[in-house]
C-alpha cells in the first residue's frame, strides 16, 4: 500500500498559538518523519469548525487529490480540532473509507484502526467539540446582551469619529471598555470634528456624492481604513500575511488593506446610525448608550428629513441580466463589476467607481458583456482540458510507480481459483472448519482490498468523462439557463474572474489563466447583422433562451458542422468540481434544462 499521505489544518484564526496553522503542520510533520510516512501535500482552511463541507474548498480539493492519487492517509492534529461537527465528520469519514484512506489525528487519544470502538469514541469526541463551540457561543452572546443592557457597545469596531477607550466605564466593580470621541488630527480636523463637518455640508447642499469626492481629495481616512491605520506595522504585516493565506485557500475576503476612498453609500450609512445620538445597536435594535453623542436629535431629524426627500423610487423594470454579475473584479482597483445597461442590446461590464462622472477614481472602461463573456467560457473550457492533461499524465505516472496495479485482474482470477479450491476441499472432507478458516480469511481479505482497487482505479474513466462533459458543454452552452451557466462557473471558478485591459484571468480547477477579450462577441456579431437586414422590423431583446442567435450559426448548420455528442456515462462533473454540485445535462426537443 502507498505511504503518500497528505496534511489537512482548520483554523479560523492565527492568534491562537496552540492552534496556527504553522504549529499544526510542524507536529503533522514530525509524526510522519517518525513513522516513515511521505508528506506530499498540506490544505488548510481558515474557517469555524462546524462549517459544512461544501464551504471548505481546501478539503474539497483535498478529497479530489485522495480520489485522482493513491493517498493512504489523511492527517490532522486531532479529529475534534479538524471537525468540531459530527455530521462534517460522518461525511467525510465515510467518503475517505470508500476510497481506502484512513483520518489520523496525531495528538488523538485513540487511533481509528476500523473496529467499532474507536469509531464510538472519536464520535464521541467530535460530540464533546461540537457542544464546546456551542456553548462558547452562547457565552459570547450572553456577554454582548448584558453589554448592551448597561449601555455598553456589543463589540466590533467604532463607528468613525469614536475610538474605544479601556478601562472608561465602571459596572459594579469591573471596568469596561466604551466609547469616547476621537480627537486624532487627520488632514487639519480631528475625526469627530470631520463627522461634524460632514453633518453641516449635508445640510448646506446635500449632495453626498459631492463630501465624498472632497473627502477623498483631502485624503481623510474612511471608516474601514482608520483601524487600520491605529495597528503598528508589525500588526499589519501580519494581517496581511493572513489575508494572503485565506485568499489562496479559497476563502473571500475584502481587499486588504481597506480602499482610502470614499462613497456616497457609506456617507448614507453614517448619515442615518444613530450610534451619533448616544445609542448602541444590537439585533437590529437601538438601545440608549453611555458614550457621548456627537450630534443632537433635532440635528438627526434634519438630516433624515434630506435623506427621504432625495430618495429616488425607482420603478422597478425588467432587464436581462449578465452572466458574471457579482464574480468579475476590476484588477485597477479591487472594486466588483456591475452591469450597464445604453439600451436593451447595448449591455457592459463597468468598475463602481468608474460609473460616476463626479467621483471616477478608476479609469478602467467599459467591456461589452457579450464579449466578456465568451472570453470567460473559453477560460473554462481551457481550464478542463488543463486538468484532462493532468489527470492523463497522473495516470501515467500511477502506472510507472506501481506497475502491478495494471494486472489487478490477473492476481483477481488467480486469487478467485484458490477460493474456490479452498470450498472444494471443505465441501468434500479434506480439511477440518479450523484448517478451512485459516486458508479462507487471508485469500478474502485480499480479494476485497484488490477489488476496492481496481474500483478506485477510474483515472481513465475520469478522462473519458471528462472529454465527453467538455464537448457537451461547449455544444450545448449556448442554450443553457442562465442560472445553470453560472452555477457551473461558480463549481469551477470559486474566486471568479479578474479583468485588466484586454486581459480576462481566472484560476479555473486550480490551473491560472488569461484570455484577450476581443471586441464584441460572436452573439453580438450575428445580432447586429440580423438587425441591419431588419430595420423595418420590430427588435426584440436578445435572450440566452435565443436560438437563433447562439453560438456557431443556426441549428441546423450547427447540427451539420458539430454533431451530438455523446453523453457522459456517469452523468457527473469530474472530480476537480466540488462534492455538492453534480449536474445532468439531458437532451431534449426543446431547451435544456437542470435535473
Amino acid at each position: 500500500m502507498s505511504n503518500k499521505v497528505v496534511a489537512y489544518i482548520r483554523t479560523s484564526t492565527d492568534d491562537k498559538q496552540d492552534a496556527s496553522p504553522d504549529v499544526q503542520i510542524d507536529k503533522i510533520r514530525f509524526y510522519c518523519e517518525k513513522n516513515g510516512l511521505d508528506l506530499v501535500g498540506q490544505y488548510v482552511d481558515y474557517l469555524s469548525g462546524g462549517t459544512e463541507l461544501g464551504k471548505r474548498p481546501q478539503l474539497t480539493k483535498l478529497i479530489n487529490r485522495v480520489r485522482d492519487e493513491r493517498i493512504s492517509k489523511v492527517i490532522v492534529l486531532r479529529i475534534d480540532r479538524a471537525f468540531r461537527s459530527v455530521e462534517v465528520k460522518a461525511i467525510v469519514t465515510s467518503v475517505l473509507n470508500k476510497l481506502d484512506c484512513k483520518l489520523i489525528g496525531v495528538d488523538d487519544p485513540v487511533q481509528d484502526d476500523g473496529s467499532a470502538n474507536s469509531d464510538f469514541l472519536l464520535t464521541m469526541l467530535t460530540l464533546v467539540a461540537e457542544n464546546q463551540r456551542k456553548m462558547t457561543g452562547q457565552m459570547i452572546r450572553d456577554k454582548q446582551a448584558f453589554r448592551v443592557k448597561n449601555g455598553l457597545p456589543a463589540g466590533g469596531d467604532p463607528p468613525f469619529g469614536y475610538k474605544s477607550e479601556k478601562g472608561h466605564h465602571r459596572i459594579g466593580r469591573a471596568l469596561y471598555a466604551g466609547w469616547v470621541p476621537d480627537e486624532t488630527v487627520y488632514s487639519g480636523r480631528s475625526l469627530a470634528d470631520w463627522y461634524k463637518w460632514i453633518i453641516s455640508e449635508f445640510r448646506r447642499h446635500g449632495n453626498a456624492s459631492e463630501i465624498a469626492r472632497h473627502l477623498t481629495d483631502l485624503k481623510v481616512p474612511t471608516p474601514s481604513l482608520v483601524p487600520w491605520l491605529r495597528l503598528s506595522d508589525v500588526e499589519r504585516e501580519k494581517r496581511q500575511e493572513t489575508h494572503k493565506k485565506r485568499v489562496t485557500s479559497g476563502k473571500k475576503t475584502m481587499p486588504y488593506p481597506p480602499s482610502p476612498i470614499w462613497d456616497a453609500s457609506v456617507l448614507s450609512d453614517m448619515l442615518r446610525s444613530k450610534a451619533y445620538l448616544g445609542q448602541v445597536l444590537y439585533k437590529g435594535q437601538w438601545y440608549p448608550g453611555l458614550h457621548e453623542p456627537l450630534l443632537d436629535e433635532s440635528v438627526f431629524n434634519d438630516v433624515q428629513v434630506i435623506l427621504n426627500s432625495r430618495a429616488i423610487k425607482r420603478q422597478p423594470r425588467k432587464r436581462e441580466d449578465v452572466l458574471l454579475t457579482g464574480y468579475l473584479i476590476c484588477k485597477k482597483c479591487g472594486r466588483r463589476m456591475t452591469r450597464h445597461e445604453k439600451n436593451e442590446y447595448q449591455r457592459k461590464y463597468v468598475c463602481n467607481l468608474s460609473k460616476n462622472s463626479k467621483q471616477k477614481y478608476c479609469d478602467a472602461k467599459r467591456y461589452n458583456a457579450v464579449a466578456v463573456d465568451d472570453a470567460a467560457f473559453s477560460l473554462l473550457v481551457r481550464g478542463m482540458r488543463k486538468r484532462q492533461s493532468e489527470l492523463l499524465d497522473n495516470r501515467i505516472l500511477i502506472a510507472l510507480q506501481e506497475p502491478d496495479s495494471r494486472d489487478l485482474s490477473a492476481k483477481i482470477a488467480e486469487l478467485s481459483r484458490e477460493r474456490d479450491k479452498v470450498n472444494f476441499q471443505f465441501r468434500k472432507g479434506y480439511i477440518d472448519e479450523f484448517e478451512y478458516e485459516r486458508l479462507i480469511v487471508p485469500l478474502k481479505n485480499e480479494l476485497g482490498r484488490l477489488e476496492k482497487e481496481v474500483r478506485q482505479d477510474t483515472t481513465q474513466a475520469k478522462l473519458d468523462d471528462l472529454e465527453r462533459i467538455i464537448n457537451h458543454i461547449d455544444w450545448v452552452w449556448p442554450r443553457l439557463p442562465m442560472e445553470l451557466q453560472r452555477e457551473i462557473i461558480r463549481t469551477y471558478v470559486p474566486l471568479g474572474f479578474e479583468l485588466e485591459g484586454e486581459t480576462l484571468e481566472a484560476t479555473v480547477c486550480g490551473n491560472p489563466l488569461a484570455e484577450t477579450v476581443k471586441k464584441g462577441g460572436q452573439i453580438a456579431r450575428r445580432k447586429k447583422k440580423d438587425l441591419s437586414s431588419q430595420a423595418g422590423e420590430k427588435m426584440t431583446p436578445l435572450t440566452n433562451h435565443d436560438e437563433s442567435f447562439s453560438l456557431g450559426g443556426s441549428r441546423s448548420e450547427r447540427r451539420d458542422s458539430n454533431p451530438r455528442p455523446p453523453l457522459p456515462q456517469s452523468g457527473a462533473l469530474p472530480s476537480c468540481a466540488t462534492p455538492r454540485h453534480s449536474f445532468h445535462f439531458p437532451f431534449g426537443e426543446g431547451n435544456v434544462n437542470p435535473r
